[in-house]
C-alpha cells in the first residue's frame, strides 16, 4: 500500500512538472509570438515610413530645383527661335540633387514605377545640365574672342573663330530646347507617380 502510494505521488510529480513545463513553454512561445509580430509590425512601419519621408524629400527637391530653373530660364526657352545661338549664361554644377544622391541606396527600395520614373528624371536634367554647361563654355568663347575682334577688327583668324564657335552653339541651342522639353516631361511624370505613390503608402499605414 505504502508502495502503491509512493509511485501514485512520485507520478503525480511527474505528470505536475510535466504539464508545468508545458504550460511554461506555451506561455513562452506565445511571449515569442506577440514579440515578433510586434517587431515586424515595427520594422513594417518603419520601412512604411522611410519610404514616405524618401518620397517627400525627392518631390521637395524636384520641385525647389525645377522652380529655380524655370525662374531663371523658362522665358529664355520661350523666346528662343530656331537658328540663334541661345545667349544666356547659365550658372549651374552637378551638385544640385543632394538628397537623390545621399539617399540613392534606399531609392532602390521604392515601387519599380515610382523608381524608373525618378531615375528618368535625374538622369534626364543631368544631361540638361551637361548640355548647359557646354553652352556656357561655348558663349565665353564667342565673348573674349568678341572683344578681340574689337581690338583687331582686320583678325581673320579670329573672325573664323568666332565663326565656329558660333556654329557650334547654334547647335547646341536646339539640343538643350529639346533636353529641356524631354525634362520638364519627366518631371510631370514624376511628380504625378509620387503623389500617387504617397497616396497609396499612407492608405496602407
Amino acid at each position: 500500500m505504502i508502495d502503491f502510494i509512493e509511485k501514485v505521488a512520485g507520478a503525480t510529480e511527474f505528470w505536475s512538472g510535466l504539464i508545468g513545463a508545458v504550460v511554461g513553454g506555451l506561455f513562452t512561445l506565445w511571449g515569442t509570438l506577440i514579440e515578433g509580430r510586434r517587431e515586424h509590425k515595427n520594422k513594417h512601419e518603419e520601412q512604411l515610413a522611410k519610404k514616405l519621408n524618401i518620397l517627400k524629400g525627392i518631390k521637395a527637391e524636384i520641385d525647389l530645383v525645377s522652380d529655380l530653373y524655370n525662374q531663371r530660364m523658362e522665358s529664355h526657352i520661350a523666346n528662343y527661335r530656331p537658328g540663334q545661338v541661345l545667349d544666356v549664361y547659365f550658372l549651374i554644377t552637378q551638385n544640385n540633387f543632394v538628397f537623390y544622391e545621399s539617399n540613392a541606396e534606399f531609392i532602390s527600395e521604392l515601387d519599380e514605377k515610382v523608381l524608373k520614373d525618378v531615375v528618368k528624371f535625374y538622369i534626364t536634367a543631368k544631361s540638361l545640365i551637361d548640355t548647359f554647361i557646354t553652352n556656357n563654355t561655348n558663349i565665353n568663347e564667342i565673348k573674349n574672342i568678341a572683344l578681340k575682334i574689337a581690338e583687331e577688327p582686320n583678325n581673320q583668324s579670329y573672325k573664323g573663330l568666332l565663326n565656329a564657335y558660333t556654329s557650334i552653339a547654334s547647335q547646341y541651342a536646339p539640343m538643350i530646347i529639346q533636353i529641356h522639353n524631354e525634362t520638364m516631361t519627366c518631371k510631370d511624370q514624376v511628380i504625378t507617380s509620387i503623389i500617387q505613390e504617397i497616396s497609396k503608402l499612407e492608405c496602407n499605414s
